[in-house]
């Protein structure tokens, strides 16, 4: 999606044809946290409700990326035996990548999104807006749900009057501006601060970017990180956790 430049394409396909969108969690964020559609990660760890979005689909539509081991290389359970999994990649290389799907398709993402969008105007698709409005509905409930759960053991005697890791990672976010870039370095701030973007980007927080370890979770890497981000973007304050 960003070698074809797509990244306005999936927002809009999923936003005016009620496609939920999830991302694998790479080096740099594909879309905002406060995009319609992006519901979070492609992670029943760190994004509970996508467990259920898999489970419940009929298909899904892996644009761009790879059936790599956060994939689970396209098997159960990450992916159930009840839906259908179609994979489309813009080389021949990437499609051998993806061989456990159900179907594979050669295309630029871009003129796959397009094709898409042009689709649901002509009427020649009209999804039902229900799942739509459901997976929003679940990522409203797990947004409440996990900032109850951290102030309700913050609160325990055992925690000791500690700070939560997400709630530092949520400090952090709430002092930064619109347009700020964020890097995360270090695993256990890694798994916290996914969680907490997503939150804050549920209630509106518009950060520029965001870097972390990615998928082989390079810890060490976000000094480096941080200096590139600065370098590009000069005018912008950018936060190192």
């Amino acid at each position: 999606v960003w070698w074809s430049g797509g990244e306005a394409l999936l927002e809009e396909a999923g936003r005016s044809l009620g496609i939920p969108i999830f991302n694998i969690p790479y080096h740099q964020k594909l879309l905002g946290e406060e995009c319609e559609a992006y519901m979070g990660l492609a992670d029943a760890h760190q994004y509970h409700p996508s467990a259920d979005a898999f489970n419940d689909s009929d298909l899904i539509l892996m644009i761009g990326a790879r059936l790599d081991n956060q994939m689970n290389f396209g098997n159960a359970p990450l992916f159930p035996a009840t839906t259908t999994l179609c994979c489309i990649n813009g080389s021949h290389e990437e499609i051998d990548f993806n061989r456990a799907a159900d179907v594979t398709l050669l295309s630029d993402p871009g003129a796959f999104l397009q094709a898409l969008i042009d689709a649901g105007k002509s009427g020649s698709i009209a999804p039902d807006r229900s799942w739509y409005d459901l997976n929003r509905q679940r990522r409203d409930a797990w947004v409440t749900k996990m900032i109850a759960d951290v102030e309700a053991e913050a609160a325990t005697p055992e925690f000791g009057g500690r700070i939560h890791p997400m709630q530092l990672a949520l400090d952090v976010q709430q002092a930064m501006s619109d347009g700020d870039w964020l890097v995360i370095d270090g695993g256990n701030t890694h798994f916290w601060s996914e969680i907490a973007v997503n939150l804050a980007g549920h209630n509106g927080r518009k950060l520029g970017g965001i870097l972390h370890p990615g998928t082989f979770s390079m810890l060490g890497v976000g000094v480096s990180f941080a200096v590139s981000a600065k370098n590009v973007h000069p005018d912008k304050n950018v936060v190192l956790i």
